[in-house]
């Protein structure tokens, strides 16, 4: 019998996913993460963070949100791409979801 190796919708599937989120926490790289997957569009720049930002209570120069987006980034959360952020991988938004986050 061949081992089946791709991914389902098991617990240990959405810890993979998840991990990169809990170990934000609650500061603002992990606010503005737990915002983005559900708030954010296909692709975007920095200053959307920075106005979004103001949603979670926070207030971020144009600098600040740059460096939380590259932290995003180096995080496995987002993804730069042809000078733009997008959310890294729809199993972030999909485990997010499934676990109820959203709601």
């Amino acid at each position: 019998m061949r081992a089946n190796n791709s991914f389902k919708n098991t617990h240990e599937s959405s810890l993979y996913f998840m991990s990169p989120l809990h170990e934000l926490g609650n500061g603002q790289a992990g606010r503005i993460a737990w915002y983005l997957l559900k708030h954010a569009p296909q692709e975007f720049k920095a200053p959307y963070v920075k106005d979004h930002a103001r949603n979670l209570g926070l207030c971020l120069d144009s600098m600040q949100a740059a460096e939380i987006c590259d932290e995003l980034v180096i995080s496995n959360i987002l993804a730069w791409d042809r000078g733009s952020y997008r959310i890294a991988t729809g199993a972030l938004r999909h485990y997010a979801s499934q676990a109820g986050l959203f709601e």
